[in-house]
């Protein structure tokens, strides 16, 4: 490590991001919600923006919080959920400021 001389934040972004998404999920589970809908006639689990309109997550976080939470996460800013799940990300969006946003929507 103390040869490599560029700063990588690969492991950082990709195990936030996703950790993010399970930890919600519980979040929700634990406060007594549901993370389960029912569409065309199925039980499907929801998506992230619907869990970040779920309303255990209003309840629980201030309105900057979850707008945190979908500039870094959704297609309303960086989509880092979606980028990360399908490997959409290049090495050089693999940056501070996405690190930095996992980081302080985990914290």
């Amino acid at each position: 490590m103390r040869t490599n001389k560029t700063t990588n934040y690969i492991l950082s972004v990709d195990s936030l991001t996703m950790k993010f998404e399970g930890a919600l999920r519980d979040f929700i589970r634990l406060c007594g919600g549901s993370t389960s809908i029912f569409k065309k006639d199925e039980l499907q689990e929801q998506l992230l923006d619907e869990l970040l309109e779920n309303p255990i997550t209003q309840n629980y976080f201030t309105v900057n919080d979850v707008e945190l939470f979908k500039y870094t996460f959704t297609k309303k800013g960086k989509n880092l959920r979606n980028n990360v799940a399908h490997s959409f990300l290049d090495f050089s969006d693999y940056n501070f400021q996405s690190a930095s946003l996992c980081f302080f929507s985990v914290y």
